[in-house]
């Protein structure tokens, strides 16, 4: 699997995960008007929607921080020279190897 397969395959996980964290989020902070004035108020029900809240929050502040590491190293220079630098030496090997079998005239020989 290439890099670009990789980081493609990390950001479809990530918005997957981050879609399945805030599916509860809104539904749990919505209140249905009509009811509302039957309801009894109560700290540990509210207390843990607040915390469900809070640790998707983290989650997503997580995520994102894992894909700015990502993005960073990835658009990094000095790697992305490497990885050019790589590639040109790989295209020239097969470009030598490729020749090395075909047939040359002794007339087409440059020798200086």
């Amino acid at each position: 699997m290439s890099g670009l397969h990789l980081v493609r395959s990390l950001l479809v996980a990530t918005v997957l995960i981050v879609s399945v964290l805030g599916v509860e989020a809104p539904g749990a902070a919505q209140v249905d008007s009509n009811s509302a004035e039957e309801d009894v108020f109560d700290v540990n029900e509210t207390e843990s929607t607040i915390d469900a809240i809070r640790y998707q929050l983290w989650g997503i502040a997580g995520v994102t921080g894992a894909l700015l590491v990502v993005y960073v190293w990835h658009t990094d220079p000095t790697r992305r020279q490497r990885v050019a630098d790589r590639r040109q030496s790989e295209r020239e090997l097969a470009a030598a190897a490729a020749l090395e079998d075909t047939f040359v005239w002794p007339g087409e020989i440059d020798d200086d």
